[in-house]
This record gives C-alpha cells, structure tokens and sequence, in this order.
C-alpha cells in the first residue's frame, strides 16, 4: 500500500495536468493503475501502467510511454480490467486498444470519436456508449453490436448514471 500511496503523491507533484485511473483485474487483489509517471531531463512527459497483485502493497511496471507517442503508437488513457485473467482495455483519445498479457502489449482495436467504455462481467465483455446509442462486443472489442439506440438521458460514463434526488 506504501508503493501506491507514493506513486499517487508523485502523480500529484504535476498539478492539474497530472492523471491517475485504478481499475480492478481478474484475480482478488490484482490491480492496474495508468497514471502520468516522469519528465524526462527533455522535458517530455512519459505515462506508464502498473500492475499490482496484491491491492497496492507492490508495484510493477508493465507499459510505458511518452505522453505524446509518436503516430501509431498506443497512447495511455483510461485502463479497464476484464473477467479474464491478463486482459486489459486502454481508451482515450478516440482509440481502443486490448491487451492480453497483462498490459505488457497491446492491440488497436478502433478509432471512435467521443465514445466511453465500461467492461462487463463475462470473458471479453465491453460496451461503448456514443452517439446516444449503446453497443456491446464480446469479442474483446472486435467488433460491436447495437443493443440500445437512442438513449433519452444523458450518461456519465457506461454502466453509471447519476440521478438526483
């Protein structure tokens, strides 16, 4: 817990920039932590992804990259854990990517603007919300299918609505 206390401190030393998601994985214990990690003595800022099995107490590195990848590579955004073990979805800035060894490599999926993602509770189960319409795949986002159009109210994110009493 010590290791995730001083990663989240250091992502906090960045001011407003600074960026950290935790999603749970498959396993009890394991989670996964996408956060704005270092600036390197040129100035660029690299993003990484941490993996721990044990909630927190340790911490290991499974993918790192600039904040500005070069075109074509993987940028990181939010990360979203799976029911099966080692399969992992990284969503922002308009692209979906899976990966099924635990984070350590990654396969683009798709490009689609202003969506959000949420992952259910079966193997390979996720669902995007965009343009007022919810679509599920389970297939690891291979592909997706319509299963709500034309959703009245807005959501905040898939799966969470937000009501007031």
């Amino acid at each position: 817990m010590k290791n995730l206390i001083l990663l989240l401190m250091v992502a906090f030393l960045y001011g407003p920039t600074a960026q950290a998601q935790i999603t749970r994985g498959a396993q009890p214990g394991e989670i996964y932590i996408s956060i704005n990690w270092y600036i390197d003595n040129l100035g660029n800022l690299h993003d990484a992804i941490f993996r721990s099995t044990d909630n927190g107490e340790n911490l290991t590195l499974q993918f790192e990259t600039l904040y500005n990848p070069p075109s074509g590579e993987m940028k990181i955004g939010k990360v979203l854990g799976d029911a099966t073990p080692g399969a992992l979805y990284n969503w922002g800035w308009n692209e979906l990517w899976v990966s099924f060894d635990y984070g350590e490599s990654w396969e683009y999926r798709e490009d689609y603007s202003y969506a959000n993602y949420a992952t259910g509770f079966s193997n390979g189960e996720i669902y995007r919300r965009s343009d007022y319409n919810l679509y599920r795949s389970e297939n690891y986002g291979e592909t997706f299918e319509l299963i709500v159009e034309s959703l009245s109210e807005p959501l905040s994110d898939v799966g969470n609505q937000d009501k007031q009493l």
